[in-house]
């Protein structure tokens, strides 16, 4: 039997519930309609859903249509919730897209098209709510061919064919020859997204319903599927058991219980129960076949997008929260445990963008507006007995730049070298941090440039506020090893300050978020209305006045905004609504007062360095980013390889960015206590050493470094202390310091981990420290975890061990013979403390020798990217100083 997917999509009160419940009842899915009134939808039934009569929640039913089986996914219509619709879009096969004839093409309705479209799902429209005075049905066709174009062509209307034979040049031909169009030509315009059909009617009083449903069956076709056994991942919610379910779609051949799918990076995963989801009812099934949406049990590590068996969906999400809000808790609450919690709810809602602010002890998440963070509130109190506020919004400004420059970073303290040099340039509004790479391997090996990548797909933030970067291209287009002193944490230094470095030379801008916005209220106050976008610095376009009702459209500041929609509701009492959509991002008209209130320092950001580390005669010294162009003695212009874009690198001793030189002191300390794991000599002792910088990722006490949307890759968990005793420079170092021992060990491991595959976790005992909570860290790239008071680092391990020993690969690196014996009987792999030692060292070994095979190691890789007679010039200055 053939399977198609279908989702139905509409703006709220469309009367999309109603529609689906139509549906069902015609095709025997169901033995009696319900009403949203009554509270007895099949699909709408969560306790929240009913009390506030909206869908929040993806769901779904089957239903069959002659010789086919149509899966209906229900999906929410609230504006604050469409980043939840977002997610099932990958699945659909076809969408319906449900408008009220009453209230028109809404702003809401235009963004669920403008998602439908990212995606590229064939769309079907039925236009309800017909039996209503206020539907006139000229003025609708009107209206959904200017918002979506003139493939919105109503399938019962006398010139049907004849509109549909427009679309396509060849269609018009069979068309005036034939006087006809033949069903698979309508089939493929619909599949191409060329030709939508629209069908009128009123699903609560059964008018047009059967003329939608025979649509239906003419034009719908099952899509191609792959032949091998795949699935993509939609969603993810746990059980009345609380067991983790991962919601699929099956894109070929079949998903079965005990089945192994292969994950985008060859790691196997294991299925071990396959569920048919109908409603609330969940009903255990032998397989699911191609097209079918099934819920499976095993798959721990999934996440949304996740492909298996076949690639990641490409997730770019296009409703992205522009508020953040801190959670306030009661004080009885343990801020762990809270973590933890929201940890499992974000597997479930990915757009809440969990975060954990370590400086203040706070958790934030991001909201697109009132009804989520209500609805959050009621899952906190329902799930985990949380009573919970939030504090005020902050608008999540972004920034970026606005011409081409080349951002240099060379770190060579003693016994380390990188240089790295990209290109960094303004990319398309909208596409996000694009990462590439035009060096040749056989000017910088591929290893060192992974590890350059990597750093880069890393969340990077800009020198304005602090803020996230947004549409930025960067390009890896050269950089620098040594033979025999390149690390990888060399190049994560390099990268990094090549990238700052960049930014501080360029001319960012801050960018902030847009509404689209629409408001109806009484046409006697709409000259209030005009003015308060206009003093919030909006856009409006002209008002509509239809009978006693004014229509005003346009465009506002996020941040502006505000709580302007409980402001109408005032005003207006009761009688005026707005209802805004995220547009995107623009230039911010307010960035210098943003900027001189925002407290960031770029030079003071010693997380985010943008000088360069020297070794200049036999010391290491501190060079400023707008000396390092000189120092390194570029070439004044480069051009990038398509001849196109000139580049103008400028030595910036004229710059408008003041440099902290105690800042640069206390960076090159970090640096020391880094790289050789102790404090620098210094012949002053004004300022005490600082501590170490790790990772700014979110981490807290007691949060498991396992946790998360980890794929199924091998562990490596290591025994620090045990490994700091068993090698001997190391057991050295710690005689007079452990903690400069205990950081050289992290510098090692990290470097380590730069060039493998998998994770790695350190663990280090504080059961000694009275009163002491588990603690967990980010360095770098590897996670650190401090014991808690009486639990051994042996303990830890061999905890970690039992829980995940089944379903992952683990390797444990001690040399404690009992703790050996204790790990082999969880069935994980061991190596010895100087099997790992050794490992790394034939590791790093190879890692260098694939960089000392190349053959232009010594030639001028800027060239590259120089104008002929830059070129030429260049090389008769380099021959110059030969002779």
């Amino acid at each position: 039997m053939k399977h198609v997917v279908v989702g139905m999509l509409a703006h709220v009160d469309a009367g999309k519930t109603t529609l689906t419940e139509h549906l069902l009842y015609s095709a025997g899915a169901i033995r009696q309609m319900g009403r949203v009134d009554k509270k007895d939808t099949l699909l709408d039934y969560d306790a929240m859903e009913r009390e506030r009569g909206i869908t929040i929640y993806i769901k779904q039913a089957a239903l069959r249509l002659g010789d086919m089986e149509m899966t209906l996914v229900d999906t929410p219509g609230h504006a604050d919730l469409l980043s939840e619709t977002q997610m099932a879009l990958a699945t659909l096969d076809y969408a319906i897209l449900i408008i009220s004839g009453a209230d028109g093409v809404q702003t809401n309705t235009k963004q669920l098209w403008k998602l439908l479209e990212a995606y590229r799902v064939p769309t079907i429209l039925f236009v309800n709510k017909m039996d209503q005075i206020k539907a006139d049905k000229q003025r609708l066709r009107k209206q959904l061919k200017e918002a979506f174009g003139d493939g919105c062509i109503d399938v019962k209307g006398a010139d049907y064919l004849e509109e549909v034979a427009t679309l396509r040049e060849d269609v018009l031909e069979q068309y005036l020859e034939k006087g006809d169009i033949s069903r698979e030509i309508l089939k493929e315009l619909i599949l191409q997204r060329k030709f939508f059909p629209c069908f009128y009617g009123s699903a609560l009083h059964s008018q047009g319903i059967d003329e939608f449903i025979e649509g239906l069956r003419e034009y719908l076709v099952e899509p191609k599927r792959l032949d091998t056994d795949a699935a993509i991942v939609y969603k993810i919610t746990r059980d009345e058991q609380a067991r983790r379910l991962t919601h699929l779609k099956v894109m070929g051949g079949v998903i079965r219980p005990k089945m192994m799918l292969m994950g985008e990076d060859d790691e196997p995963q294991k299925i071990d129960q396959v569920f048919s989801l109908f409603g609330e009812k969940k009903q255990g099934i032998d397989e699911a076949k191609a097209g079918q949406l099934c819920a499976v049990t095993g798959l721990e590590d999934s996440y949304v997008g996740q492909g298996l068996g076949c690639q990641d969906v490409p997730w770019r999400a296009q409703m992205m929260p522009v508020i953040s809000k801190q959670i306030i808790f009661e004080e009885r609450v343990s801020l762990m445990q809270a973590y933890q919690r929201l940890q499992q709810l974000a597997e479930e809602m990915p757009q809440l963008h969990l975060e954990w602010k370590e400086d203040t002890q706070e958790i934030h998440v991001r909201l697109l507006g009132k009804v989520q963070e209500e609805i959050l509130k009621s899952l906190l109190r329902e799930r985990y007995g949380y009573e919970v506020t939030f504090g005020p919004g902050r608008i999540l400004y972004r920034e970026s730049v606005t011409r081409a420059v080349i951002g240099t970073g060379h770190f060579e303290p003693i016994r380390h070298y990188a240089q790295v040099h990209l290109l960094i340039e303004p990319a398309e509004r909208g596409s996000g941090m694009v990462i590439a790479s035009k060096c040749s391997i056989d000017v910088l090996p591929r290893t060192w440039q992974k590890v350059i990548l990597n750093t880069l797909r890393q969340p990077q933030i800009g020198v304005l506020t602090g803020a996230v970067l947004d549409d930025v291209k960067v390009t890896l287009i050269s950089g620098k090893a040594h033979v025999k002193h390149s690390q990888p944490g060399d190049f994560r230094e390099a990268t990094m300050r090549a990238l700052r470095q960049g930014l501080m030379k360029n001319d960012s801008i801050l960018l902030e978020p847009i509404y689209e916005f629409e408001l109806c209220l009484p046409a006697e106050m709409i000259g209030r209305a005009m003015g308060d976008f206009e003093k919030m610095g909006g856009r409006v376009q002209a008002p509509q006045i239809v009978a006693e009702q004014a229509y005003l459209k346009g465009m506002v500041p996020v941040g502006a905004f505000g709580d302007y929609a409980q402001e109408v509701l005032s005003y207006t009492k009761g009688q005026g609504t707005v209802t805004c959509v995220l547009a995107g991002y623009e230039k911010c008209e307010k960035q210098m007062e943003l900027i001189a209130t925002s407290d960031y320092d770029p030079n003071k950001d010693l997380a985010h360095p943008s000088g360069s580390v020297f070794c200049i005669q036999g010391s290491t010294q501190m060079v400023p980013w707008n000396e390092v162009d000189e120092k390194i003695h570029l070439p004044e212009h480069l051009q990038s390889e398509d001849k196109e874009k000139e580049v103008a690198v400028k030595k910036s001793s004229a710059s408008t960015h003041k440099v902290d030189t105690y800042a640069q002191e206390k960076e090159l300390e970090e640096l020391y206590q880094r790289t050789f794991g102790m404090a620098m000599r210094k012949t002053d002792d004004s300022h005490r050493r600082s501590k170490v910088m790790v990772s700014q990722q979110p981490h807290i006490k007691g949060q498991d470094p396992l946790a998360g949307k980890l794929k199924k890759e091998e562990y490596l968990l290591v025994d620090g202390y045990n490994v700091i005793f068993s090698w001997s420079e190391l057991n050295a170092i710690a005689k007079d310091n452990i903690d400069g021992a205990r950081m050289k060990l992290m510098e090692i491991l990290s470097d380590y981990q730069g060039i493998r595959d998998g994770y790695l976790i350190v663990v280090f005992d504080a059961y000694r420290i009275e009163g002491h909570e588990e603690e967990v860290m980010r360095y770098h790239n590897i996670d650190v975890v401090y014991t808690k008071e009486a639990e051994t680092a042996d303990q830890y391990i061999e905890k970690t061990a039992h829980r995940l020993g089944k379903n992952h690969n683990i390797r444990v690196a001690t040399s404690d013979g009992l703790e050996q014996i204790i790990i082999r009987g969880q069935g994980c792999r061991l190596t010895s403390s100087r099997e790992l030692k050794e490992e790394i060292e034939r590791a790093m070994s190879e890692a260098k020798e694939g960089h000392s095979q190349s053959k232009e190691l010594e030639k001028n890789y800027l060239l590259d990217y120089a104008d002929d007679s830059t070129k030429e010039k260049l090389e008769q200055m380099r021959l110059g100083k030969r002779s």
